[in-house]
């Protein structure tokens, strides 16, 4: 799925390394992402790009469905669609930041097939930290996990055989100005 070198889509014509990149955290541990999209398909691309960078994965169908895992087990990121049937996305996420529970904070990545502003916009208002449009590359996935969770986007130098303790490196977060430092190699 991945390529070893992936044009950034839109914002630049840099060139990035993906396969140095795990959705890892520091302590070695997978990033742990819920998935929600009543489509099987998205559900399918999402799943797979998580796993495929180290991460591990589970899925809602609908809002309402997210909440309730949310409820019962701790995630460190969120994907979810801004248009299913029942709870939308919207709505969840407007559940989620009222909420008094630990997941009030959890980064949230809004998924729509659609780009228009006003969208974007409305996501952002409810909540989102950033918004990805589908249907997406591994890049931009990845791009959207650094920039709201850096912590969960380990790059990993040196020989697999070595140990991973040794081969983890944290990458940067983005400076004062929102310009990350992306030499995703």
């Amino acid at each position: 799925m991945t390529e070893k070198n992936f044009k950034n889509r839109g914002l630049s014509n840099e060139v990035f390394d993906l396969d140095s990149l795990k959705l890892v955290k520091s302590s070695e541990e997978p990033v742990k992402i819920l998935v929600a999209d009543d489509n099987d398909t998205n559900l399918f691309l999402a799943i797979s790009i998580i796993k495929e960078f180290g991460g591990v994965a589970d899925s809602a169908l609908d809002g309402l469905q997210a909440l309730k895992k949310l409820k019962n087990q701790h995630y460190d990121l969120l994907m979810i669609d801004l248009r299913m049937p029942g709870l939308d996305g919207i709505s969840a996420i407007e559940k989620i930041r009222s909420s008094d529970s630990w997941f009030k904070s959890i980064p949230i990545i809004a998924l729509s097939g659609f780009s228009e502003k006003k969208e974007v916009d409305r996501a952002m208002s409810a909540g989102a930290d950033d918004y990805l449009t589908k249907p997406y590359y591994p890049a931009d996935l990845i791009k959207s996990v650094k920039k709201i969770y850096p912590e969960g986007v380990c790059r990993f130098v040196g020989d697999e055989s070595e140990t991973r303790s040794s081969g983890v490196e944290q990458m940067q977060a983005p400076d004062k100005n929102g310009n990350e430092e992306i030499s995703l190699r």
